[in-house]
C-alpha cells in the first residue's frame, strides 16, 4: 500500500483500515510505503501493515483526534444579522456557524472524540507492539520525520517504495516482480489534449478576416 495522505475523515480511515484486515485474512502480508506525508488518518491505516516504510524526511505521526469549525456570532451581532432555525432537538444546530458552541455541546463533542481517540491509540498499542506509556507519550498529535518514526517504533524500516516491493518479493519468494499501479483514469488523455488545442485553432484562425492588398500598378 502506498501511503500519500495527512488524514481526514474517521470513517474513511476506519473503512479503509478493515478492509486491509479482509485482505491479511487471506494470509497475504501487507506492506505499507509512506509517500511524502502519512499522518493521522494516513497514519492510522498504516499501522494496521505488517511492516511499514518511510523514507528519512516522511511526515507521519499526527495521532489524534481534531473537529473545528467556524462561528460568525459575533460579527453577526456586530452587523445586526439575526438568524433563526426550526429544528427536532436542542443538539440539531451542534455545527452552526451563527452561534457560539455552549459548555454542554463542546463536552459531548468531546467525549466522541476521546472514544476514538482512545480505540486509535489501541490500535497503535496492539500493532506496533508499545506500552502502554510509549503510545500516549506519541500519541499527542507531534509530526515525526521518517527517521524520527523509526527509532520510536512507528515504522519499521528506512526505505522507498521500491525497497518495500523488494523486500515483499523476497520473502514471497518471487522473482522480478510486475508491480501494477491503480489509478483512477483521466477524463482527458494527450493526445485528446492536443487534437482539442488544435482543433481550437483551427476554428479561431477560421475568424480571422482575410486581408487583400491592392498594389498601385499591375505586375
Amino acid at each position: 500500500i502506498r501511503i500519500n495522505s495527512p488524514g481526514g475523515s474517521v470513517l474513511a480511515s476506519d473503512r479503509i483500515y478493515h478492509a486491509i484486515n479482509t485482505l491479511k485474512l487471506t494470509g497475504k502480508p501487507v506492506y505499507t510505503s509512506m509517500g511524502t506525508i502519512a499522518t493521522s488518518g494516513g497514519y492510522y491505516i498504516a499501522s494496521n501493515s505488517d511492516k511499514i516504510y518511510a523514507n528519512t524526511t516522511s511526515l507521519t505521526g499526527s495521532i489524534g483526534v481534531i473537529s473545528s469549525w467556524w462561528s460568525f456570532n459575533i460579527l453577526n451581532n456586530e452587523l445586526g444579522i439575526t438568524n433563526e432555525n426550526i429544528s427536532t432537538g436542542k443538539y440539531m444546530g451542534i455545527y452552526s456557524s451563527s452561534s457560539a458552541i455552549s459548555p454542554e455541546t463542546k463536552s459531548m463533542i468531546q467525549q466522541h472524540q476521546d472514544r476514538f481517540y482512545q480505540e486509535f491509540v489501541q490500535k497503535i498499542m496492539s500493532n506496533r507492539h508499545l506500552s502502554f506509556k510509549e503510545s500516549y507519550s506519541i500519541a499527542q498529535g507531534q509530526i515525526f520525520t521518517g527517521k524520527q518514526a523509526s527509532t520510536i517504533k512507528l515504522v519499521d524500516k528506512i526505505g522507498s517504495f521500491y525497497d518495500a516491493v523488494d523486500d515483499m518479493a523476497t520473502e514471497l519468494d518471487i522473482n522480478n516482480p510486475k508491480v501494477v499501479f491503480l489509478r483512477p483514469k483521466s477524463k482527458f488523455s494527450v493526445s485528446d489534449i492536443l487534437n482539442q488545442s488544435a482543433q481550437a485553432i483551427a476554428n479561431y484562425t477560421k475568424k480571422i478576416p482575410s486581408i487583400q492588398f491592392k498594389l498601385p500598378f499591375n505586375l
